[in-house]
């Protein structure tokens, strides 16, 4: 969450979470690096991705262990939804690659609530 708030500067709840990726354990004597990036930003919601990579203090060696993804809602300090900034433009082609990654991944996200909704009207 520290990533949200500090992107939109304002409160940030967790809307949702995808899939926590556990990729490699990290020993007892090992250290645990945390990167936590938005990705991808829309109206109303932003997608936080989360890095976790162990080190090995004795060798040195890195490596990944962890990978999650975050979607966040900015809020007034009424509880309603805020509009969040966009993110600057791309700088790397890796930054451009998990900006379209994760704008079809809201997309996906959207379609779904689009579908859920007509189901659940169509029950009433």
């Amino acid at each position: 969450g520290i990533a949200a708030v500090k992107y939109c500067r304002t409160n940030a709840v967790t809307a949702s979470m995808e899939a926590v990726n556990f990729l490699n354990p990290i020993a007892k004597g090992q250290i645990a690096h945390v990167e936590a990036k938005p990705v991808f930003t829309s109206s109303k919601s932003m997608e936080i991705s989360v890095q976790v990579t162990g080190e090995d203090l004795m060798t040195a060696e890195t490596f990944p262990a962890i990978n999650s993804t975050f979607i966040f809602v900015s809020l007034d300090k009424n509880g309603k939804p805020l509009t969040i900034n966009p993110l600057p433009p791309p700088n790397t082609e890796q930054e451009k690659q998990e900006r379209t990654a994760a704008q079809q991944r809201y997309e996906k996200r959207k379609n779904a609530r689009k579908l859920k909704t007509k189901v659940t009207l169509a029950s009433q």
